[in-house]
């Protein structure tokens, strides 16, 4: 999927349980793609699913437009009782994430396998 004036498209996927997803990001989540990103998660939180993996994958450019995108989606979901965390798999998106600040705000894990785990403990999420 690509946005409006997108140069690198933004690839989405997402696999759903019953109140959680994963979701998978690759190309540039920035101003450009935010728009579609929020909509994705406005979306999936309207259909109940408060508990969030969010997967980095192949994921070229974060700027602070994608990164408030998240944190938006983080307070909104909070506020229903659920949670983030994020799998960062870019050294370039990790440093984003450590510079900003940000890695104390979302819970970042080193794999989709360490998420998933965590995210059972605390939500109605079985095995993907």
């Amino acid at each position: 999927m690509a946005g409006p004036g997108l140069a690198d498209p933004i690839t989405l996927s997402t696999q759903l349980c019953e109140s959680c997803a994963v979701v998978r990001f690759g190309g540039e989540l920035d101003y450009a793609s935010s728009w579609f990103v929020a909509e994705l998660l406005r979306d999936l939180r309207t259909q109940g699913r408060v508990h969030y993996v969010v997967v980095f994958e192949e994921a070229a450019l974060l700027d602070s437009a994608g990164l408030n995108t998240f944190l938006a989606h983080l307070d909104a979901v909070r506020a229903l009782g659920g949670s983030m965390r994020v799998v960062i798999e870019s050294s370039v998106i990790r440093r984003v994430f450590e510079v900003t600040g940000v890695d104390g705000v979302l819970l970042v894990d080193h794999s989709l396998d360490e998420a998933m785990t965590a995210m059972r403990a605390t939500a109605n999420c079985p095995d993907q």
